[in-house]
């Protein structure tokens, strides 16, 4: 009988070598071959009839057939295998415990109200519109299934997690080592410049101490010759502080894709005009971080004096378009209240015209707007803006006509705070408003999600908490460059 064989290996299941091993989904398979399925990878331990993945990675998990190895005993002669305590009854009707009330089993479920019922329970049930109650045959792989999914968005959840810290990890332990080997290069030349000062110092002696002309003129000589060899290597190791550039590098920990152009804005650390664009409003270079640029919009058209200038064009095509992040400034009642950084997901048109009116550079910009409570929104918090047109929820064009919006797909994330979303692809003149959640979403899912909040989020909070009472305006914005 073909039953009795395994499906991997064709041997027939017996109770030493190849004891068969029941599946969650129902299938059997013998322990050796449900071992090897285990040991893949996570997306390789799949049943191998209907290729649903299996969960536990260990053969113990899974339970004997033991009516499997009954049939072989039978079908080979011999006498049949005792049935384990678990097992028997298998032929009584199925059941979830016993009722507390009437003291019977517990053979229904309601789905809609999720508790168990006996024959007396199911009889005196309040039936609702949307109850269903079924035989628990039916409920117990349905309640066994929501919480496995439970489970398994929690492991997803979990090792997201994982990645991000993975990442973050060792973006800091490469600055780290970084740091370490910066620290002992300097290490060396402290040690260097200790020894030259020792040097130096035995040989000013000799030059004070010399009385005859000739002592005096070999001390001259000598230390004259050792003066220049430390000419010589104060030198080089300025021309080492040149081509390295600032310690605060390292600290970085990313590669700098246009050394040149970034090393004078290291050192310029002033403004750089916005050129190559069809109106006037500038950009504004500011030198806040060790490691970052902020590129806000600005309202002043003429440059600073001394100022260096660079080509938007230049700037822009030397920065990564994947992933980036914008910044606001937020203020109430005339004071600066905090800073919120928003990351993009991706590459997307919904992110790309965000970035366009936080930069500004194709003419509008949120520079200036109002934040706002969403009362359209009751399950979560939410807060809205970016009506660069009215600064009252009723307008915000998009910011190029040619960017094409979209709903669903690479937008469709579920509901969590700091989740940066926007208005549905076919409201054209409301499409510049963002709308940030602050609390989970129960089983939402937002169709319109381009980005999240990376830091601030307590700041928006509050915000929500002041209004309407205060107004909260959004004082700068901007792109933030890595370097």
């Amino acid at each position: 009988m073909d039953e009795l064989n395994c499906t991997v290996c064709q041997e027939q299941f017996d109770e030493t070598n190849h004891i068969p091993r029941t599946l969650r989904c129902g299938h059997t398979c013998c322990g050796p071959c449900l071992a090897a399925v285990l040991s893949g990878r996570r997306e390789q331990r799949l049943c191998p009839e209907c290729r649903q993945i299996l969960k536990d990675t260990q053969v113990s998990r899974y339970p004997i057939s033991y009516t499997l190895l009954r049939l072989v005993r039978a079908l080979a002669g011999g006498e049949a295998l005792p049935v384990p305590n678990h097992s028997r009854g298998q032929g009584q009707e199925p059941n979830a415990g016993t009722c507390r009330t009437h003291g019977t089993p517990l053979c229904f479920r309601c789905m809609k109200c999720n508790v168990w019922l006996c024959y007396t329970c199911r009889s005196t049930h309040n039936l609702g519109a949307a109850c269903t109650i079924i035989p628990v045959s039916q409920a117990l792989p349905v309640y066994k299934q929501s919480q496995v999914d439970r489970i398994e968005r929690a492991i997803n959840d979990a090792n997201e997690i994982k990645t991000s810290t993975e990442t973050v990890r060792d973006k800091v332990s490469q600055a780290i080592q970084k740091l370490l080997t910066e620290k002992r290069k300097l290490d060396e030349r402290v040690q260097q410049a200790n020894n030259w000062i020792t040097t130096l110092e035995a040989y000013e002696a000799q030059v004070v101490e010399a009385t005859a002309g000739k002592t005096v003129e070999r001390a001259v000589e000598e230390s004259r010759k050792h003066c220049l060899e430390f000419d010589s290597w104060k030198d080089e190791n300025s021309q080492t502080d040149s081509s390295n550039g600032n310690i605060s590098h390292v600290e970085s920990g990313v590669p700098i894709p246009f050394d040149r152009m970034v090393l004078r804005m290291w050192y310029i650390k002033k403004f750089y005009d916005k050129k190559g664009l069809s109106h006037t409003k500038p950009l504004k270079l500011v030198f806040e971080v060790p490691t970052c640029h902020f590129m806000h919009f600005w309202h002043i058209v003429k440059s600073t004096q001394n100022s260096t200038g660079f080509q938007w064009s230049t700037i822009k095509q030397n920065m990564q378009r994947d992933n980036q992040l914008c910044f606001f400034d937020i203020e109430w009642n005339g004071r600066f209240e905090g800073r919120v950084y928003l990351r993009m997901f991706g590459n997307t048109p919904r992110g790309n015209q965000f970035v366009l009116l936080c930069t500004g550079e194709a003419g509008p910009c949120y520079r200036g707007t109002r934040l706002f409570p969403d009362n359209d929104l009751t399950n979560c918090s939410v807060v809205r803006g970016g009506d660069w047109e009215f600064d009252n929820l009723t307008g915000g064009r998009p910011a190029q006509s040619n960017i094409q919006i979209h709903d669903g797909g690479v937008y469709n994330h579920k509901v969590f705070p700091g989740i940066l979303s926007g208005m549905a692809a076919n409201d054209r003149a409301r499409r510049s408003q963002f709308v940030v959640y602050l609390k989970q979403g129960h089983g939402q899912r937002e169709e319109q999600a381009f980005g999240r909040v990376e830091n601030g989020l307590a700041t928006l909070q509050t915000a929500l908490q002041v209004m309407p009472g205060a107004i909260p305006v959004i004082t700068e914005c901007g792109l933030v460059m890595d370097i």
